[in-house]
């Protein structure tokens, strides 16, 4: 179902359930939020007779869908199951008897819509009987008490929660009863509100042991999911050395009796029970520091908080200066349903973001969310992704990153990039209104921020009224219908250096060589041209994220020696190689032209149509290789949004300021070049 807000999810797991009665209800309620809506019962394992007047009910309103679960699965299933096939932005968790006055419902959106990730009920006054509100009094009480989670009335499943939710934490067991818990401890915004009770349809008086048993294991279970997932040295190691004390305790006595000659321990079980519970503590002590290795060794890709904004003092005199570059942009009505929302990428959207990128003409594999996660996982620069919705329809999205990098003399200064280690990058947008409403919210972060400027590299002009920097061109060119045509479309002079390889050196051009091979003559290769190389982890980092996206290529000497190499990207029909290295004293066997020839080769073969040669500085060694293999360059429009700056960076390595700082890097030993480029590489985005 397409333009659909709300989906209401509805769990049942009793085939006497009134589903007639449920729909009129609820439907009234969903028809005033005057959003688009569907109705979606999640059957756990119940099908006939229930199942035929679900599909009657289908028949009288579209907007009803069923899941049916082959059997009984659970709370927590059916509503990650039913989350993952609902297709509104904002999901409601519906009891299957009215106990919640249904117009509720609208309390619960509103609350979506002011910004709330998720929006729990706490039923006040309780009409159900006084023995079952005092055991959810005291359930609520001890994870108050023990979790330190301020919610009143976690037994109620009547909540509403943005999808990306759902997306990002994963449901099992008994845990969608403290989704508002873990969702909060997670970074995401929960509200807890009163709603009216109207009555209680579940069993009257105790239950069974088991039951207590089983919310007593939840307890202790959310307890560690909440507290202790970040630090488990501190959970086992509180545990392990309480156990390690107590069996020193108990063996104390004995050991001390045997140590005077007043006994044996043979005789003596207490000794040795000491001795387990000492080694058990010691064994929960070993369990903690794995954990901490774990948490060590993957904390980079752990983020469990989320930044809403930025306040940082300005001095007034520039908080008042007119900066002379400002767009002028109307300002986007975000009132009403119909209004445009400017807004931060929040966690769990990822999907939807990749949606829209890949659908929209202008995406690039630097738009995609992977791109952020590369980035900032390699270098820590802050991503800060920016979407214009309309509705639950995303109309445009801008990726930023928050970058330091080198300027004019060396110095270091903040900036706004979109996007770092990308030839193209900017605003995709549905229309102009929409990508105004970005670049506006975009201007307005960079000034709050104070960074040196905002910088928008885009393959095309956009008619920002921006200054542009026009020193970066790019090259693309059609690919022939035949791998044997590939050959003729390279101007003479580059044929016969591809001839040379070819025929007479006899190179090996192959898919695959492993990462480290490719870094070590990428890296050789920024060392000759004077340029700190990028660090090895990031082209790892770059080959898990787009995974069969990624083709790494090596041009072999019949020896079988690695002569050159290159990474490329593959997005829709076009063919990127991004990045190259290749030994310098074997340039004479013509291997850089050899190389791109067969890959262009390779491409046809695959079914590109388009090869994408990246950008270059104008007038520089790569941008006359480029002519030189026949491809003609085009001018890349990379704008910027002057902030503290007084005029465009010009910070780059045809600056004369750059010549001395290169010539020294070409002489430097690969042992320290690597690393230190690793290193240096941060401040180069």
């Amino acid at each position: 179902m397409t333009g659909v807000e709300i989906s209401a999810l509805l769990h049942i797991q009793d085939s006497g359930t009134d589903v007639d009665l449920l729909y009129r209800a609820y439907k009234e309620a969903l028809d005033r939020t005057g959003k688009n809506w569907e109705m979606l019962f999640v059957l756990d394992g119940v099908e006939e007779p229930l199942l035929g007047k679900l599909n009657s009910l289908r028949e009288r309103d579209r907007r009803v869908r069923v899941l049916a679960l082959h059997s009984s699965f659970g709370e927590s299933v059916a509503f990650a199951a039913g989350a993952e096939t609902a297709a509104g932005h904002y999901i409601l968790t519906l009891p299957s008897y009215l106990q919640i006055e249904p117009m509720e419902i609208l309390t619960l959106v509103e609350e979506l819509e002011k910004g709330a990730h998720l929006v729990t009920p706490w039923r006040h006054p309780r009409v159900d009987p006084w023995i079952n509100r005092f055991q959810s009094v005291l359930f609520n009480w001890i994870i108050r008490l023990i979790i330190h989670a301020d919610f009143h009335d976690l037994n109620c499943g009547f909540r509403g929660i943005r999808k990306e939710v759902l997306e990002e934490i994963t449901l099992y067991g008994d845990l969608f009863r403290f989704l508002p818990v873990i969702a909060a401890r997670q970074g995401f915004r929960v509200k807890e509100i009163r709603v009216k009770h109207k009555m209680e349809l579940g069993k009257r008086g105790f239950f069974g042991l088991g039951v207590y048993i089983r919310r007593f294991l939840d307890i202790l279970a959310v307890l560690f999911l909440s507290r202790f997932t970040q630090k488990p040295l501190r959970f086992f190691g509180m545990l392990g050395f309480l156990l390690m004390l107590t069996g020193l305790g108990l063996a104390a006595e004995p050991v001390i009796r045997k140590l005077l000659g007043q006994g044996s321990l043979q005789d003596r079980p207490l000794f040795l029970v000491g001795v387990a519970v000492f080694t058990f503590g010691v064994q929960l002590i070993g369990f903690g520091l794995v954990g901490e290795i774990i948490i060590f060794t993957q904390s980079k890709h752990m983020r469990e908080y989320k930044v809403d904004q930025i306040l940082e003092a300005r001095d007034p005199a520039e908080a008042e200066e007119k900066l002379p570059h400002a767009p002028e942009v109307d300002v986007v009505d975000r009132g009403g349903p119909a209004g445009l929302l400017v807004r931060g990428l929040s966690a769990g959207e990822d999907a939807r973001w990749d949606r829209y990128v890949r659908a929209h003409a202008g995406g690039t594999p630097f738009h995609l969310s992977g791109w952020r996660r590369v980035v900032w996982e390699t270098f820590g620069h802050d991503p800060i992704y920016l979407l214009a919705e309309e509705g639950a329809v995303i109309r445009g999205v801008l990726p930023v990153f928050r970058a330091t990098c080198f300027a004019e003399g060396f110095r270091r200064m903040k900036v706004h990039l979109s996007v770092p280690y990308g030839v193209y990058g900017g605003i995709l947008a549905d229309e102009e209104d929409v990508e105004q409403a970005l670049l506006k919210e975009a201007c307005r972060r960079a000034e709050a921020e104070g960074v040196g400027y905002l910088e928008l590299r885009d393959k095309e002009e956009r008619g920002y009224g921006l200054p542009t920097s026009d020193i970066y061109v790019g090259f693309i060119a059609d690919l022939p219908g035949k791998p044997e045509d590939c050959l003729g479309r390279i101007p003479r002079k580059a044929r016969a250096e591809v001839r040379k390889g070819r025929d007479r050196n006899g190179l090996v051009f192959r898919e695959g060589l492993e990462m480290k091979a490719f870094h070590r003559l990428f890296a050789v290769n920024k060392r000759h041209l004077g340029t700190p190389p990028l660090p090895r982890n990031y082209f790892e980092a770059l080959q898990e994220e787009f995974g069969e996206s990624v083709y790494l290529h090596a041009v072999s000497t019949p020896e079988g020696r690695v002569a050159g190499a290159v990474l490329s990207f593959a997005w829709r029909d076009t063919l990127m190689p991004y990045y190259s290295g290749s030994v310098k004293e074997l340039d004479r066997l013509g291997v850089n032209n050899f190389m791109y020839w067969a890959l262009m080769r390779w491409g046809v073969e695959k079914g590109f149509r388009k090869f994408d040669f990246g950008r270059s500085r104008r007038e520089s060694g790569s941008y006359h290789f480029k002519r030189h293999m026949g491809f003609e360059p085009f001018p890349l429009h990379y704008q910027f949004y002057l902030v503290r700056s007084k005029s465009v960076p010009s910070f780059h390595p045809g600056n004369p300021e750059t010549r001395k700082a290169q010539k020294a890097w070409s002489k430097m030993p690969m042992a320290l070049a690597v690393p230190l480029g690793g290193i240096l590489s941060k401040y180069l985005p």
